[in-house]
């Protein structure tokens, strides 16, 4: 069976889908291996996997805390740009070091999350087959399909489309950070003009855990793209409850554990 390396940003939006999809993948026969910074160990440690640190000297311990702290409070440009900053510096060191340590535990193969697109740049780098997970919403662009930071409503008109490639633009200009990083390690790494966390994704299969029918519709997406839905860890003892009438639906909304506060 297959040594698979997982690559995900260190917060438990990200890692527990991961971690579901390990075990999953563990149950089946397969090795299932977490590589990124130092304070994500005892994270994956606690959900039964082995875990590779990187970036000790750029990411040393206690280094995560400052991230989420910076992240749980962004409001306005000024902000956004130093959480920018941030994953620009988290991608610059993965794609320093994950090349190598990959090599070094003879991994077979990568799952990455679509937001770090230094597991991509490893991947093709090393020549290994990998499959790119939109644990938050998708990253893939379309000129109908507003971008997946705005409040915009989905249009087939003119003036949407015109809007949403504005949306594209804009990101472009606040991302470039992130752009600089992805486009040198893909020169270094011999890999062409790639400059996008999209330019990364795998080109042979993408996994999105949303549904269908709550994404916007996708004229062209992917080949290989499928929606499956939430990615759980099952759990025993689950008992019933009902928040609502019998027959009538239930829509749980939720910010998350790291951005609630904003």
């Amino acid at each position: 069976m297959a040594h698979l390396a997982f690559v995900a940003p260190p917060f438990l939006g990200h890692l527990n889908p991961m971690a579901a999809l390990a075990g999953e993948l563990a149950g089946r026969g397969h090795r299932a291996t977490f590589f990124g910074e130092v304070d994500a160990g005892p994270l994956v440690a606690e959900r039964g996997f082995g875990f590779v640190p990187l970036g000790a000297r750029t990411h040393p311990p206690g280094h995560l805390a400052s991230v989420s702290r910076r992240m749980a409070g962004t409001n306005g440009l000024l902000g956004i740009g130093a959480v920018i900053r941030d994953v620009a510096a988290a991608t610059d060191m993965l794609a320093s070091e994950l090349p190598d340590a990959l090599r070094a535990h003879g991994v077979d193969g990568l799952v990455v999350d679509q937001t770090e697109a230094a597991g991509g740049l490893a991947a093709r780098a090393l020549g290994l087959p990998y499959l790119s997970v939109a644990n938050a919403l998708p990253l893939n662009g379309e000129p109908l399909v507003p971008p997946p930071f705005t409040p915009w409503r989905y249009g087939t008109s003119d003036w949407a489309r015109e809007r949403n490639l504005g949306g594209y633009r804009v990101s472009g200009l606040l991302l470039r950070p992130l752009s600089r990083v992805i486009a040198r390690h893909a020169a270094r790494l011999g890999l062409g003009d790639l400059r996008t966390a999209e330019d990364c994704l795998s080109p042979d299969g993408q996994i999105s855990q949303t549904v269908a029918g709550f994404d916007m519709p996708r004229l062209h997406p992917p080949a290989g793209f499928h929606h499956v839905g939430p990615l759980r860890r099952p759990r025993s003892g689950r008992s019933e409850f009902r928040l609502a009438p019998a027959g009538r639906p239930l829509v749980s909304a939720s910010f998350g554990t790291l951005q609630g506060g904003r």
